[in-house]
């Protein structure tokens, strides 16, 4: 049967698919489809049949030394952080930043030579 004859066929039988379906009385159990179930309630039964393939894993034996204190710290006091001087320090990487600007702008200019 060719591709032309089978996609008419595929849409009108789209139409009657749920009610022939239907019309054998399975269960929901012997269909299991989460989509056509008979009590309507698609979405409860789709996310338990998600969770039930994809179980949760175990708490990893490291977690509570590791990762919980690291969940539960408070955050650091920086009542000192005036005397951290991050001023100059950015003021200083600005400066570093523009001098290397400058030797490469320097070193872009200088005319190639034969020995080059």
């Amino acid at each position: 049967m060719s591709s032309q004859l089978k996609s008419p066929l595929c849409a009108e039988l789209r139409k009657s698919a749920m009610s022939i379906v239907d019309a054998f009385a399975f269960s929901d159990h012997i269909i299991n489809s989460p989509l056509g179930r008979a009590d309507g309630d698609i979405y409860n039964h789709y996310f338990n049949l998600v969770r039930q393939a994809n179980p949760s894993q175990p708490v990893p034996p490291y977690f509570e030394k590791l990762i919980k204190p690291l969940l539960e710290r408070q955050p650091m006091a920086l009542d000192d952080a005036s005397d951290m001087d991050l001023d100059s320090e950015i003021q200083e990487m600005i400066e570093e930043r523009e001098q290397g600007r400058q030797e490469q702008k320097l070193g872009e200019e200088e005319p190639k030579t034969a020995a080059d």
